[in-house]
């Protein structure tokens, strides 16, 4: 159970921690929420690392049922938890009350007291997780932009041909119109031509006779 003052690094701490001992399991807010992130939910705004915000719109997360399953659950299965709580690991109220679902005589009760001036190393540790954070958070805009204009690039493609199929298409339809006008026009002489020599041999009939 660590104990540290709020917002001067404690879980930046933990994760250094749990990666030196990675058999423990961290019991906390902010690792449902990595599940529930992980698990497909989108991260919810608001809240801190000791308190995120469970506003997934789902009730037994929003309730904090979820907590209290594991709150019961945790204590029946022999495993070393590291409960990271910031507020509720400073108070003795809480801390007893935490102690007492660790009752059965398999775990061993240790409270760490995080606190004082870091070290070099964590410190240069920090700074480097910081730099990292601060990379993949620019390489994630750059990648966004890039299929962003991308996607600007497709679209105006997808205009253009839209615009040439729409031209070639008028084209095709007044070349037809102009072809059936024409044929219209050779008929009707045709039928002139028809009628003029009818009417001709009708003359020549008349003529005769």
């Amino acid at each position: 159970m660590p104990v540290a003052a709020p917002d001067e690094g404690t879980f930046d701490w933990l994760d250094e921690w749990l990666e030196a001992h990675p058999s423990w399991v961290e019991l906390s807010d902010r690792k449902l929420q990595q599940w529930a992130v992980s698990s497909g939910l989108s991260k919810p705004k608001g809240g801190s690392q000791d308190k995120p915000s469970f506003a997934y719109g789902i009730t037994g997360m929003e309730d904090m049922t979820l907590q209290k399953v594991i709150n019961a659950i945790a204590p029946t299965i022999p495993r070393n938890y590291v409960v990271m709580e910031v507020r509720a690991n400073l108070l003795a109220s809480e801390r007893a009350e935490v102690l007492k679902r660790f009752s059965l005589p398999h775990f061993k009760k240790t409270a760490m007291v995080v606190m004082g001036k870091p070290t070099e190393e964590f410190k240069d540790k920090l700074r480097a997780k910081i730099l990292r954070e601060k990379q993949a958070k620019a390489d994630n805009e750059w990648r966004l932009k890039k299929a962003q204009r991308e996607q600007q690039k497709q679209m105006l493609r997808r205009q253009r041909e839209l615009a040439e199929f729409r031209r070639k298409a008028e084209e095709n339809r007044k070349k037809l119109l102009e072809e059936a006008m024409k044929k219209t026009g050779d008929e009707k002489k045709e039928d002139g031509k028809e009628e003029g020599k009818v009417k001709e041999e009708l003359e020549e009939e008349k003529l005769d006779a």
